[in-house]
């Protein structure tokens, strides 16, 4: 992940701004973080690789960012498409029995997001 980027804000703009620089410098610019080029599929009038393509999951964990990924969908499942609130996830959360090894390594609660905040 480059410095001050944040996978979880990559918008279609910031994308295609990327994208271009790649097309212009070269695709090993540090400015691209990583996309290499227009993806051809954006040219389909219903779709966009920035928020058609599902995340990676092997590659993610790997690399580091899963848990943007997983943010990301939380996001999606409360803020956005309603199916439970922060409090009930978090409640659930809570009554995870984990084993004595995943224990040590219990996921975090789900912080709500301020009304007027945009992340």
């Amino acid at each position: 992940v480059v410095a001050g980027f944040e996978p979880g804000l990559l918008t279609k703009d910031v994308y295609d701004e990327m994208a271009n620089i790649a097309d212009t410098n070269g695709a090993g610019s540090v400015e691209t973080c990583g996309i290499k080029s227009q993806c051809i599929f954006n040219s389909l009038q219903a779709f966009h690789c920035s928020t058609g393509l599902p995340p990676c999951l092997g590659h993610d964990f790997f690399e580091g960012v899963f848990s943007y990924d997983i943010q990301f969908l939380l996001d999606q499942i409360m803020n956005k498409e309603k199916l439970i609130s922060a409090d009930e996830f978090n409640q659930r959360l809570s009554k995870c029995k984990l084993s004595k090894r995943d224990s040590r390594n219990r996921p975090n609660m789900f912080k709500t997001r301020a009304r007027n905040s945009k992340y």
